[in-house]
């Protein structure tokens, strides 16, 4: 980093943010807070706002700990301190220079995606936290503190889990993890806490575990089929948390499904099973689609788009045809499994909103209200951490920006934005062309006496569409995932309590492959 006084004087307010934390003083905190609001981000270079917006990140990290005398950070939904934490990470991780940092300062380009990923984790997002980490790791094999972190995360993953085989395999990564992070530049703090969480897995054979998982197995019955779920594989798409660990064929498949449920006397559960069949079938349909769509570019029309009378309005190489119409109702049936989800929640945790009302962006309030802002009594109350995943999941796809200085994943305004010129306004999908060489299109048109600016379309590339709806399989795939370990904890509280003569588990048959089709 650079040697100005800008750095220094920010070295200076980080070290006052760190002591004022090590001696749980508030006003210091906030005192480094005012001094990293004086700074006009304007006014210094862009690596300078990085790091600046990196320790805001920290102080309210830290404030959301002191919110919580210090035991832990804050997990009321209305903790703005995690927000605004969320705000300068991602801030940070917008702006042109970050990426620069990986060359010039590689410690903070690491710590500032570990602490993205931290915090999504704490969030309740998981599996996206995973990715995270896994992204520092294949940059970085040996970045220790990704290496810690990403161990702790699949610590809370495991724990919910229903299969007691994938829960082991999961321990066997997680004590190989935290082994590798021993071997690191790590701080002696962070060393005694691996050593205690090490305690707990002293029996776990990781290194056979791990071996065993490389044992590859057939996946397919066809070249077809083989290459479609190898693509799945190393896309980490399969509905299987050990998708989230390996690529390896154990994960070849969606047998995720929702965990034993209670049937009382008083309560029928088996439709939850059906409901949740559905939410996998439109998924694992949704994310064929995409594959088939973009699998490899095709020399000739497909024949039901020969003969279909088209304009050339704009010569701005639109895509007409059927692949991107596929590319199309591929995003729309994703998008719109969020708001069965919500449908899910609200049947299961009987939020008694209205069927006709309820939908993702609404579910987490009172009465299905989300202009009042006030949240439902039994989201607001829940300690389940993937029930708060869900929803901060929701603030980022409808909270644009809000009046609160939210900052959103800038894919998921995207999605949103994509979503609703699909169903209601006008989207047009340009060739690969019309992004590589727009500047060229732009000045031929200048120099026509006739306007052909489509003004009513919002214009996206093939390239750019493929990506976002890739982005958004990913995070229906982590919805999915983290409905069933909401359930799994949901579950484990219900059984608490009952009495065990009010407890039977509910029978339900496996469909066997054969019966999916036709008949």
């Amino acid at each position: 980093m650079e040697d100005n006084k800008t750095i220094e004087a920010l070295n200076e307010i980080n070290d006052i943010a760190d002591i004022s934390f090590d001696q749980k003083n508030k006003d210091g905190l906030n005192a480094a807070l005012k001094l990293c609001n004086k700074y006009d981000q304007e006014a210094i270079n862009e690596v300078e706002v990085v790091y600046l917006n990196f320790i805001m990140a920290n102080i309210y990290n830290y404030l959301s700990y002191a919110e919580n005398n210090y035991k832990t950070k804050g997990y009321d939904l209305n903790n703005k301190y995690n927000e605004r934490e969320l705000f300068h990470l991602r801030y940070a991780m917008s702006l042109n220079s970050f990426n620069e940092l990986l060359k010039k300062q590689p410690k903070l380009y690491f710590s500032i995606l570990t602490n993205y990923a931290n915090l999504l984790n704490f969030l309740g997002r998981t599996i996206e936290a995973i990715i995270q980490w896994n992204y520092c790791l294949e940059i970085n094999p040996k970045f220790s503190m990704a290496q810690c972190n990403l161990a702790l995360g699949l610590i809370t993953y495991a724990y919910w889990l229903y299969d007691n085989e994938h829960r082991n395999i999961f321990r066997a990564k997680i004590k190989y993890l935290f082994k590798s992070a021993l071997k690191g530049d790590i701080s002696n703090e962070a060393r005694e806490d691996i050593h205690r969480n090490l305690k707990y897995f002293t029996k776990i054979p990781s290194n056979k575990i791990l071996l065993w998982l490389k044992n590859e197995s057939k996946i397919g019955t066809s070249k077809q089929e083989i290459a479609y779920r190898n693509w799945v594989l190393k896309k980490e798409l399969f509905l299987n948390p050990l998708n989230d660990l390996c690529k390896y064929s154990i994960a070849a498949s969606d047998e995720l499904h929702l965990p034993n449920m209670i049937d009382s006397i008083k309560i029928e559960k088996k439709s939850y099973f059906g409901f949740f069949n559905n939410l996998k079938q439109e998924f694992v349909s949704a994310r064929f689609l995409f594959y088939e769509s973009t699998d490899n570019y095709k020399f000739t029309p497909h024949f039901s788009d020969k003969g279909v009378l088209l304009y050339d309005v704009s010569i701005d190489f639109t895509l007409f045809n059927y692949d991107t119409e596929k590319l199309k109702y591929c995003f729309r049936s994703l998008y719109s499994i969020f708001d069965k989800i919500a449908y899910f929640i609200n049947k299961y945790l009987n939020l008694e909103i209205s069927d006709n009302k309820v939908d993702f962006s609404n579910v987490w309030y009172e009465k299905g209200n989300r202009r009042s802002g006030v949240f439902h009594n039994k989201i607001i109350n829940s300690q389940n951490i993937f029930l708060r995943g869900l929803f901060w999941l929701h603030k980022d796809i409808y909270n644009n920006n809000d009046v609160s200085g939210y900052l959103t994943d800038p894919d998921a305004v995207k999605i949103k934005e994509i979503r609703n010129h699909l169903e209601h306004k006008y989207l047009k999908v340009h060739n690969s062309i019309w992004e590589k060489d727009k500047h060229i299109l732009d000045d031929f048109r200048d120099k026509l006496s006739y306007d052909f600016r489509d003004k009513l379309s919002y214009d996206i590339s093939i390239i750019e569409f493929e990506r976002i709806c890739l982005k958004l399989i990913k995070l229906v795939r982590a919805s999915i995932i983290s409905l069933s370990l909401m359930v799994k904890i949901e579950e484990d509280k219900f059984k608490e309590g009952l009495d065990e003569k009010e407890i039977a588990e509910i029978p339900i048959d496996i469909i066997n492959d054969k019966y999916k089709i036709k008949f």
